[in-house]
């Protein structure tokens, strides 16, 4: 008997978006009838041997809210070995979120696919529109060591489907980016024209088809309800069963480095069909060579593992085009579509990450209880969000409506922990000993005698950067009105200084006093909005402020507006063009960087994934506007200046969308440019009113910097790439000259050097020009076109306006120039510094002195320099705290880790916070660490 060749893997799955075509709750009813339909087929026939539910766990529990009674059905396929879940919460799209947040995905996942008895070590990642650079460092954090995706990777990078790839940190993954047709190949050529003798290509269905279709077709329902089939008949079309697998196989085979062939039998949405098993056993029949068999995925990585050798190696980011018809497309566009999702995602993870979590951790270190049920709502809800084709911003509308209802559950979750966390905190710094200061000119015994029995009014501020800073602190006092005062002063209790201020604002206030056992009550007052100087604000900690009142006028004496629409401080002189753009000269180096800060606007015909113009576009800049320049805040510590401009830009494309419309709307823009005392980066605030529709508007920073390569903050990294843009002409796919970004992009030389800091803007470009110019896409606009094939769909142009992004749109950044490399020039402390303000309380002060009472100023926790904070939570297990800290740069980084208390232990875990090995702890109980370059380190603590 011959031998058999090939071992063809068909892979039973489906690609489940929890929300895309439809709203969650409608997907919902489509999950709950399929795996209603998937747990009486796997139970009543044994030949059915493997489902994999698209490597999610969070489809578990939308389906148990509403069969909760089939929780020990699912758990008992689960622990058998035939249905495979997790290791993900949600499938995020990579480049769109944090890095914290998909370990907190992986985590929540292999938790959640554990309370079943199993989780599925394979790094199927059947999503993401590109793979980050440090994917296999994270994946190794949770013991899997291969990974199979598609979207990022080429044959021109990988000429065979497996192959390995060495993320930034050096961890090497055996990966696969499987075949043409990557995760429905055996479904559009093998089991669509067995069971309904269709072909691939085939989409279009007639009415004489039969099924009984059905649709809503009333006023209520809309005139884009889809049919459904209510009673679709079984079918079983075999005859060509040996010349279907034979084209299958031919046309892969040559990918695959060994005998062993993965065919993926699912597609998005898909149910399993009963007649699957007989279907494969039907194939393995027919086929007189080889071996057809219903495997899984861990099955299929053990046989690749013991045949696989000598693979090419790839290395860093996959974000590859799609050059010739191979794999798949990148769609990376992904990154600028409906951009304010971007920035509420940031901004909640920023919360959560970096103000919820540590500061409830800072908490716990002096007795407080964790709230970790809080914190893990928030999680849920944020995790909600991060599904591909929900962060992604390329779903239908109403996606994104509830997305920005969770987003608001998790924002507020974290805003309360971590102001429930700074007042237990407050409550035991000890105050008891101090004393309000008279003011100034007291005529008599009585009024001094008053003035010393009133309480102070203290100002707690809190840094949650563990790293010393100094910042410029804007507050809202408010002050009883039954004080006189003309002026106050801020002093700092730590050193005794009166620090530099700067009023904005005073009006009358009259907040509400909440408290649980009385009535909610009014505390009369005058409210005085000022800016002050922070002086040496502690690591991760806190200091105690005084507001003394005095009885005379101080004036904000000078200004950093040196002339009409110039300002300046000790590093930098700014001046603010006629036509709007930024003229920065760096007063350190001397470095002029002119023309900075300017819009440029072009038509779009593409779509969520895809960016295109129209065939005849029209670009406008606002380089030949006049602006309307006003000074708003003029004072020693903070100068604002108004840029007014508005774009008369088209209002849409012509009905054929080949060329922008030849009516015009305004587009007001205004950017809010500020410069703080001792700062050397200038920030901007910028509002865009969008009118118009079917465009591409971003910002535009000629940097001068002769380089070919530049630095973008990604996750867990500072991704070093080129600034040359390969000839694309032949590509089947554009190649994407915009890039993501998380918190920064810089370009730099030995004399003169640029980054850009952004909040929550997630698309850039550096354009190759004789400028080196960055941009920053700040919206796109577009239709909503839902294709169901790679080309082609339901256009929801005139239905959904969702994508247009009209409105006021908001947007943060900063322009930093410095000399030498971004390492050097503290960058990413800009970056954080910038998006990471320290919080500001007003409280009075302790009755009595406390034995064990906090100081004055406090850090409750330091990090080696050039190190990241990325997380500080209590373990999952309860037992002590987890520290998570990353290398992101090419250097490796030592120093030491401490806490306000010695630290009795600690133990360097994996992602999943498994133990692995145990670190020294010195006499004063702290940590001294290595960390090699790019590295992320966990460490449990315990005290």
């Amino acid at each position: 008997m011959p031998k058999k060749k090939y071992e063809l893997h068909v892979i039973s799955q489906t690609h489940w978006d929890r929300e895309w075509r439809y709203s969650l709750q409608k997907t919902r009813f489509y999950l709950v009838e399929m795996l209603d339909s998937l747990l009486d087929i796997m139970e009543s026939n044994p030949d059915y041997k493997y489902y994999h539910l698209d490597s999610q766990t969070i489809l578990l529990e939308d389906y148990l809210l509403v069969r909760p009674e089939n929780k020990e059905r699912i758990k008992s396929l689960v622990q058998s070995g035939r249905l495979f879940i997790g290791p993900w919460y949600t499938l995020p799209d990579q480049f769109l979120v944090s890095g914290e947040s998909l370990v907190r995905n992986l985590l929540i996942g292999h938790k959640l696919a554990a309370e079943f008895g199993n989780v599925m070590k394979v790094g199927y990642t059947p999503f993401s529109w590109g793979q980050i650079s440090q994917l296999p460092q994270i994946y190794a954090g949770f013991g899997i060591d291969t990974i199979l995706f598609y979207r990022g990777v080429s044959n021109e990078q990988a000429p065979y489907a497996e192959f390995i790839w060495e993320g930034a940190d050096g961890t090497k993954v055996l990966a696969s980016r499987f075949s043409s047709w990557p995760r429905y190949n055996f479904w559009y050529f093998v089991y669509r024209r067995a069971m309904f003798n269709r072909e691939p290509w085939d989409r279009e269905y007639q009415w004489d088809s039969g099924g009984l279709p059905f649709r809503m077709n009333d006023r209520w329902a809309g005139i884009d309800a889809d049919f459904e089939l209510l009673d679709q008949p079984i079918e079983y079309h075999k005859r060509n069963l040996k010349q279907w697998c034979e084209q299958l196989r031919d046309m892969q085979k040559n990918d695959f480095t060994t005998k062993y062939l993965v065919w993926m039998n699912g597609h998005d949405s898909s149910a399993p069909h009963p007649l699957e098993p007989k279907l494969i056993n039907d194939c393995n029949n027919a086929l007189d060579n080889d071996t057809v068999l219903h495997s899984n995925l861990p099955e299929y990585v053990a046989k690749l593992k013991s045949a696989v050798k000598d693979l090419v190696m790839i290395k860093g980011e996959m974000r590859y085009g799609y050059k010739t018809p191979s794999i798949s497309v990148l769609y990376g566009y992904v990154t600028s579509a409906r951009m304010y999702i971007k920035q509420m995602n940031t901004k909640t993870e920023r919360m959560l990450l970096n103000y919820a979590e540590p500061v409830a951790s800072c908490a716990a270190l002096i007795g407080a209880k964790y709230p970790k049920r809080f914190l893990d709502l928030s999680w849920k809800y944020l995790l909600g969000n991060h599904g591909h084709d929900s962060i992604g911003g390329c779903s239908v509308d109403r996606v994104h409506e509830d997305m920005m209802y969770r987003y608001r559950q998790s924002l507020e979750i974290s805003e309360n922990v971590f102001i429930r966390a700074f007042q237990q905190i407050v409550k035991q710094i000890d105050t008891s000993a101090i004393i309000t200061k008279e003011r100034k000119n007291t005529r008599t015994k009585i009024q001094k005698s008053n003035i010393e029995n009133q309480e102070p009014i203290l100002l707690v501020a809190f840094n949650p950067l563990p790293f010393e800073r100094k910042e410029l602190l804007t507050a809202t006092i408010d002050i009883p009105r039954t004080r006189k005062w003309k002026s106050i002063d801020i002093l700092d209790l730590s050193t005794g200084q009166k620090m530099p201020i700067q009023t904005q604002m005073i009006e009358t206030g009259y907040p509400v006093l909440q408290t649980m056992i009385d009535t909610p009550m009014m505390f009369p007052t005058k409210r005085i909005t000022c800016h002050f100087q922070s002086g040496s604000l502690p690591s991760c900690g806190y200091k105690v402020y005084q507001v003394l009142l005095n009885d005379s006028i101080k004036r904000n004496f000078g200004t950093l507006a040196t002339e009409p629409n110039m300002m300046e401080n000790e590093f930098l002189k700014v001046a603010l063009n006629n036509n709007g753009t930024i003229t920065i000269t760096d007063k350190q180096t001397g470095n002029v960087f002119p023309n900075l800060h300017y819009f440029e606007d072009r038509g779009e015909a593409g779509s969520p994934w895809v960016t295109k113009p129209p065939q005849a576009d029209k670009v406008y800049t606002s380089l030949n506007q006049t602006a309307d320049i006003i000074l708003i805040e003029s004072g020693p510590l903070k100068t604002t200046f108004a840029i007014n401009l508005v774009l008369m830009l088209p209002e849409s494309l012509n009905e054929t969308q080949t060329a922008r419309s030849t009516s015009v709307k305004p587009v007001p823009i205004t950017s809010l440019v500020t410069l703080y005392r001792g700062s050397k980066r200038v920030e901007i605030e910028t509002t865009v009113d969008n009118t118009v529709e079917y465009h591409r508007l971003r910002v535009l920073f000629p940097s001068g910097i002769k380089t070919d390569k530049h630095y973008a903050d990604g996750q867990f990294d500072v991704i070093e790439r080129p600034i040359f843009n390969p000839d694309d002409s032949d590509w089947n796919e554009p190649y994407m000259r915009e890039k993501p970004q998380n918190q920064f992009v810089v370009l730099s030389s030995p004399k003169r050097s640029l980054a850009i800091i952004n909040d929550g803007i997630k698309e850039y470009e550096v354009i190759d020009d004789k400028e080196r110019t960055v941009a920053l896409t700040l919206l796109r606009s577009f239709s909503l076109k839902l294709a169901l094939l790679e080309e082609g769909g339901v256009d929801y142009r005139d239905q959904m306006k969702g994508t247009q992004c009209l409105g006021k749109q908001i947007y943060r950044y900063a322009i930093y120039p410095h000399q030498g490399t971004w390492e050097q020039n503290r960058v990413m402390q800009e970056a954080m510094e910038f998006n990471h303000p320290s919080r500001i309380a007003q409280c009075g002060k302790a009755m009595h002195r406390k034995p064990d009472g906090l100081p004055l100023s406090l850090s409750f926790l330091t990090i080696p320099n050039h190190t990241v904070l990325s997380a500080f939570k209590q373990a999952e297990s309860g037992d002590g705290f987890i520290l998570r800290i990353y290398n992101p740069t090419e250097k490796e980084v030592q120093g030491i880790i401490g806490l306000m208390k010695p630290i009795r232990q600690a133990m360097i875990t994996d992602f999943n916070e498994q133990k692995i090995s145990q670190l020294s702890v010195d006499k004063e109980g702290r940590i001294p660490v290595k960390l090699s370059p790019k590295k992320v380190v966990s460490v449990h603590l315990v005290i």
